[in-house]
This record gives structure tokens, sequence and C-alpha cells, in this order.
């Protein structure tokens, strides 16, 4: 009907988007309402919708702050050093990270996880359960040890920058963030990528793997697990994606971004994140650019696409 008759429902659409806009407001009003309590008050509160921008507005946050960086780095405005904001001279205690490269469906993000000495990041891994071109899949999850090496490894073989945000956590929220990773422990099986079960059994393969979650376990060693039962059984790339089986971990400490649409996007973490960021009272107390230059500079030498 609005094709037909766009005008009837202009005014209706004007007040919708109106409306949204307001509610969208009070958010900012309660952020400011908070500003001034200390922070232990505010981290024992528990979780509160919060209502963010729409998908469309805030999909491709990273990925413009990343051609920013890029162009900054051409002009010498920029160096490493400047990558790396602290507000607190504190070690942070859980680290969320935001994905993003130039091209494909990368520059759309990817978001996992760093707490207690593991990376757990979820996904299409399994490629032989693709359906749709694997916007639909057995969703995997990964724990993977060496941080830093997973950092350098998705630089290099996918060509991505990484945001990192710190987070400072209370004793209490650590317990509730341990309790639930314990309770998701609950409901997997070890599940073994081609290059796992060749490793075990002695074989020695004549090409190089080829499918990513082969190529992450001969270079990472990471233990891979997939759901007996539950959302996360099945990955779908619109709703039980990697943003919100880390929201289901990293909400334990009481972050309220919980979308009331159903789907967060990597941008809309971003844009939560880096907002909280900015603030002075709150528990995200760094925010870490991982970006490789020297790997930037040699794909845009060759030509390289990802």
């Amino acid at each position: 009907m609005m094709v037909t008759k766009p005008l009837a429902y202009l005014v209706p659409l004007s007040n919708l988007i109106g409306t949204f806009f307001i509610f969208y407001g009070f958010t900012f009003l309660m952020d400011g309402l908070l500003e001034g309590l200390p922070l232990e008050t505010k981290n024992s509160f528990k979780r509160r919708f919060r209502i963010s921008l729409p998908v469309f507005m805030v999909a491709l946050i990273p990925h413009k702050i990343l051609m920013e960086i890029n162009k900054a780095f051409e002009t010498e405005e920029l160096s490493q050093k400047d990558l790396v904001y602290f507000k607190e001279n504190t070690p942070c205690d859980l680290e969320v990270f935001i994905h993003v490269a130039e091209k494909g469906t990368y520059a759309f993000g990817h978001v996992d996880i760093w707490f207690e000495g593991k990376i757990m990041t979820y996904g299409c891994y399994d490629e032989s359960t693709f359906k749709l071109g694997g916007l639909i899949s057995d969703g995997v999850l990964v724990e993977i040890e060496d941080k830093e090496k997973y950092i350098a490894f998705s630089q290099s073989h996918l060509g991505k920058t990484l945001f990192g945000f710190g987070l400072k956590l209370t004793k209490e929220q650590k317990i509730r963030v341990r309790e639930k990773i314990e309770e998701i422990h609950e409901n997997l099986y070890e599940w073994k990528p081609k290059s796992r079960i060749d490793e075990e059994m002695g074989i020695r393969p004549e090409k190089p793997y080829k499918d990513y979650s082969s190529i992450l376990y001969e270079n990472l060693k990471g233990k891979f697990y997939k759901f007996m039962k539950g959302p996360f059984k099945t990955y779908f790339a619109m709703n039980t994606n990697c943003v919100l089986l880390a929201d289901t971990i990293v909400g334990q400490a009481g972050i309220d971004l919980v979308k009331i649409q159903g789907l967060i996007s990597p941008g809309a973490y971003f844009e939560y994140f880096n907002r909280e960021f900015l603030r002075k009272n709150s528990f995200v107390v760094s925010r870490t650019i991982y970006y490789d230059l020297e790997g930037q500079r040699k794909r845009k030498l060759s030509g390289r696409k990802w």
C-alpha cells in the first residue's frame, strides 16, 4: 500500500520515526543520569533495554573508521602509538574484539571475546553444513589460548583490523561471566576439523587445506565445539550469530545492549562500546586498534584482495 499510496502513509511513518528517535534520545538521558553515580553502583544494576540505531545505520561504522585509519596512515597523520588508548592504568579483565576488513563479508564485521586467558569465537566454521552460502550452518564455538597469536593470524590470513575494548569488571561480574561460560560448556561436545583428524591419524595433506576451520586449527591449535541443543546449535547470520553469543557472555557484566529488534550487529556493538569508552565513568577502560600497518602496505602494493 505504501507503494501505491505513499502520501497516505507519510505522516504515520514520520510519527513513527520521530517516536523512535525520542526513545533513542532517552538512552542518552539515562547515560547522563548514571554518569554522576559511582562505578560500583552502576555496575550493580541489572541489564536494561537500550534502543540502538537501526542496523543499516551502524552496520558499516567499523569499516568506515578503518578507511579513515588507512587514509590517515597514508598522509602520515597517524602513528602506531596513536592506536592505543587507556582511561586507567590498569589491565582489563575482559576484552571485546570487533573485527573488520576492507572487502567482502568481513566489511560487516565479526565479534569475539577474550576472558581469563582464552579467546572465544563463534561462527559458521563447519563448511560441510553451509546453507545459503554460509548464512545458515552448524554453530561452532572455538577457544584459543594465545591471544596475541590469534590477533596476528586474523591480521595476516584475513587482512583484518581488530578494535579491542577492554572492560574492568568487579568480582561479582567476573563470577557471573565465569558461570555463564561454564553453563555454555555444559551444552557442548567436541568437534574436529579435517586438519585435526588428519593430524591425529598421521596423514600429511598433499595440498594445503582450504576450509577455514582446518587452517585455523593448523595455525592456532584451538579447541572446536558444537552445541547439543539450544539456539546456538544452528548458526544464523541474521540472529544467532557471533554477536549474540558474545553478548550472552559479556551481558553478565551488566552491559545493556539488548536490541529490541532481536538483532545486534558488530557495528552496533562497536557504536556502544566506543561511546562507553568516551564516557568518564564507565567500565570500558581501554580501546586498542590492532592494525597491521606493514601488512596493509604490502597488500596495496601487490593489489591483493581479501
